[in-house]
């Protein structure tokens, strides 16, 4: 959901338009890479960008 277009979350807190990590998302997976977040509550998140050596080609 977080690397959905316009995603903002629900809190107050940071702004901004949604649009980041949608951008991200497009790039890594135009490269046949991989994106995903993990969070704990109260602590924070991590985001993971994982891209092939080789650009995904054969």
């Amino acid at each position: 959901k977080i690397f959905d277009k316009f995603y903002t979350g629900s809190s107050s807190e940071h702004k901004g338009i949604g649009l980041g990590l949608a951008i991200v998302k497009g790039i890594v997976e135009g490269h046949n890479g991989k994106t995903w977040a993990e969070s704990i509550v109260g602590k924070g998140s991590t985001f993971h960008v994982l891209l092939p050596k080789n650009g995904g080609k054969t």
